[in-house]
Order: C-alpha cells, then structure tokens, then sequence
C-alpha cells in the first residue's frame, strides 16, 4: 500500500488499481471495476465546504469517466440545501452514471428519499438495503 499527500488530500493507492481519498465525511475509494465508493462517516453532516471536499476527492478518482457510485449512508446524519445543489448539478451529472446507496436507518433513508424528490438529480439513482442488490444494480443485472 502507498500512501501519499495529493492536493491537501492523504491518497492511499492500494493492489489492483484500489485508490482512496480520505475526507473529513467520507472514504472515497475507486474499486477496481470502476466503481467509485463513499463511505459516510458516522456523524456526517454535507454543507457546502464538506460536499466540495466530497466532490472534489471524486473527481479527481473518476478521471474525467463517467462513474458508478456506491453509498454506504449509514453514518450521514444531514445534508443542507446548498449540499443537495452541489450534488445534483449539470457539471456533476456528466461524471455519473448511476448511484445506488445502501441506507440501513431511518435516517439515511428519508435523506436519500428527500434528495431523490427535490433535488431531482441528473442521473439514476435507487436505494437498497443490501450491498449485493446495489451492486447488482450498478452493474445492470438488477431492475431498473
């Protein structure tokens, strides 16, 4: 494992192509299909300054392709309005083809169900309650 300074950012490469961004709010690792994921960490709450963090670490891994995003939401506590239009912008649809996020709380379901409704992001977006359904989704083997 390799581990360097890129942009103020810690980036840790790992085998296999695995790179990952630490932020203040998430862990955000490009897996080796391409998939790009976030971990939430516990406590997470997306305002402006964090969400740009956030975005910024994912683009830097997405390398100008459009990406499959994964979510794991467990720890998001909150997401401001400013936060859910950094999220859904035109700019940033261009990097998504799809986000599928494991919510297994109440509370990271009725965000991503908000988000979802007002927001109206750019690009498909479905909540799951397993990872493997998730990941099926992402990958086109799951309903659309």
């Amino acid at each position: 494992m390799l581990q360097a300074l890129r942009g103020g950012r810690k980036v840790t490469e790992q085998p296999a192509r695995r790179q990952q961004i630490a932020v203040q709010v998430a862990r955000v690792t490009l897996e080796p299909d391409g998939t790009i994921s976030f971990v939430m960490r516990p406590g997470a709450c997306l305002d402006a300054a964090n969400t740009r963090e956030l975005l910024q670490a994912f683009t830097q891994l997405a390398g100008n392709l459009p990406r499959r995003i994964l979510v794991h939401s467990r720890g998001l506590r909150s997401q401001d309005r400013r936060s859910r239009e950094m999220c859904s912008a035109p700019e940033l649809a261009r990097l998504v083809d799809r986000v599928a996020v494991i919510a297994l709380n109440p509370v990271a379901r009725v965000l991503t169900a908000f988000f979802v409704r007002v927001s109206k992001p750019r690009y498909p977006m479905r909540l799951f309650e397993t990872e493997q359904a998730a990941r099926a989704w992402l990958h086109g083997q799951g309903q659309t």
